[in-house]
């Protein structure tokens, strides 16, 4: 059996899909929200060429994920094929404004 720390929640949702964002590991919830790491090669987060490296993920749909562990966060992203999520996001980087980017993406296979 696969003992990875991501082999359960790749069972769970292996019906389910997702928008191809792989986010930075942490150790801790970090209260500032989750970073982007990159897209996904031709996944929906990457076709939308509005989210990038280190990008701050701050709500999914309605729900405020700011200090919330990885393992609550993945349920809220993955969802049925073709649904839409509603992700948010701050942008901390150098020269960005940190004004809240709604992006809306329709989840798929990545």
């Amino acid at each position: 059996p696969n003992t990875s720390p991501t082999a359960h929640l790749k069972a769970k949702f292996a019906h389910q899909a997702g928008v191809g964002i792989i986010f930075q590991k942490q150790e801790t919830p970090d209260p500032r929200g989750l970073m982007v790491e990159r897209c996904s090669l031709g996944g929906p987060a990457e076709n939308s060429r509005r989210i990038h490296h280190g990008m701050m993920l701050v709500a999914i749909d309605d729900t405020d994920i700011r200090g919330m562990p990885a393992n609550k966060i993945a349920p809220l992203i993955i969802g049925p094929l073709g649904s839409e999520v509603q992700l948010s996001f701050v942008d901390h980087q150098e020269g960005h404004d940190r004004e809240t980017k709604v992006v809306k993406l329709t989840r798929g296979v990545v």
